[in-house]
């Protein structure tokens, strides 16, 4: 698997679809989460991405639920691939909710 394999998986892994950013089908039903690949090499320094969970509802329940979850995986999870692995930690500030 490679290392877009690998995020793609990851992202996918929450219950609901995940998709690189700009790679949304027109006929995605929500919620869903949108990421972006961003890689480094290792020893490099740290590189953000950014993901998103897109919900339609009027409360942040669920919202804020699927982003406890995903912090919970992004603790030093390590992604297996072909060229070695990726490490997902949380930045800062994690977590802005947004209408």
């Amino acid at each position: 698997m490679n290392k877009y394999q690998a995020l793609h998986a990851f992202w996918n892994s929450f219950g609901v679809s995940g998709y690189e950013e700009n790679t949304i089908p027109k006929d995605a039903k929500l919620p869903y989460i949108t990421y972006e690949v961003v890689t480094n090499s290792l020893g490099d320094n740290s590189t953000a991405m950014t993901a998103r969970v897109w919900d339609k509802s009027n409360s942040w329940t669920y919202l804020n639920s699927k982003v406890e979850e995903i912090a919970t995986a992004l603790n030093g999870t390590r992604l297996v691939c072909d060229e070695g692995y990726i490490v997902l930690y949380r930045g800062e500030p994690f977590s802005n909710n947004i209408t």
